[in-house]
């Protein structure tokens, strides 16, 4: 399991509002050392259905099947959602733990390196598939607990400075 970014030079934020970003993802792939894999070969997961409340944004993501019996190496989920390029990369190694990989993401500030992260996500996804998970993992209404009174989510986005535990 693996994710696609680097944020430490100037170009990794350094775009204008005119051009579009280069779309990065989160891989999970069956290595053998046996293939030379290629992306065709992955199943494709998506993010979709953003939300937003008042303090953070949420968003959903697809449950296509992976069987690798069949021939299938994985799976990839690109860091965008619905098309919309941000910009959104992954930097840090993600986390398993039982069927759940936790990754977080981010997206820099646009045009201005000193600008910082504009946004953060702390993703949670199944490890074995990449879909999203049917239960909840998150801490959507932030009473502390993580229970039934909680979506079923995927990813929570939230603002660079607020990237803590209190998630999950």
């Amino acid at each position: 399991l693996f994710g696609t970014g680097k944020y430490f030079e100037k170009s990794d934020s350094d775009y204008l509002a005119t051009t579009v970003p280069r779309v990065e993802s989160f891989y999970g792939v069956v290595d053998d050392g046996t293939a030379n894999l290629i992306r065709y070969m992955l199943v494709t997961q998506s993010f979709n259905g953003e939300r937003y409340n008042e303090a953070r944004n949420f968003r959903h993501s697809s449950q296509n099947s992976v069987n690798y019996r069949s021939g299938d190496w994985g799976w990839v989920i690109d860091l965008e959602v619905e098309t919309n390029r941000r910009g959104e990369k992954v930097f840090t190694a993600p986390v398993i733990d039982d069927n759940r990989v936790y990754f977080a993401s981010q997206v820099p500030g646009r045009g201005d390196y000193c600008s910082g992260v504009a946004r953060a996500y702390f993703n949670v996804l199944d490890w074995r598939d990449g879909s999203q998970l049917q239960e909840e993992v998150l801490d959507i209404n932030g009473d502390g607990e993580v229970d039934d009174y909680d979506s079923q989510l995927a990813s929570a986005g939230i603002d660079s400075h607020q990237l803590d535990a209190s998630l999950i």
